[in-house]
């Protein structure tokens, strides 16, 4: 796993494979980048594919402080058109709770993590 944009530009513009393009993280880019908008400018449209939404804490969309906002606007100018995956984990294992360090409830149900981001993400990027 790469952590920063700057290390995965390097690699994908090293390797030269036009079938090598990038997959951003939104919790991720929380811990790594200054700021997630101009990150994904930095990428932008031609070597964005994919991008794995959750929230500053991996709790409900909204309730942290990602700046859902500015992400919507700098996927706009990009215009992209790939894949916004809602990344949930209502009710993690032990193990995976532990592989991702998550040592709460983030929300009631698993249901309720998911549905709640779901009707989030509709608002916020349909």
């Amino acid at each position: 796993m790469v952590n920063t944009v700057d290390q995965a530009l390097s690699i994908v513009q090293e390797v030269s494979n036009e079938n090598i393009k990038i997959s951003l993280d939104t919790f991720h880019c929380n811990i790594e980048e200054k700021n997630i908008p101009d990150a994904i400018r930095k990428v932008g449209k031609e070597l964005l594919r994919h991008v794995q939404a959750n929230e500053s804490d991996r709790g409900t969309a909204a309730t942290g402080h990602i700046d859902w906002p500015g992400i919507k606007k700098a996927l706009e100018e990009i215009n992209y058109e790939g894949a916004m995956v809602l990344e949930t984990f209502g009710a993690p294992s032990k193990e995976l709770a532990a592989a991702a360090c998550i040592w709460r409830t983030l929300a009631n149900s698993a249901d309720e993590l998911a549905n709640d981001g779901l009707r989030f993400y509709h608002e916020m990027f349909r």
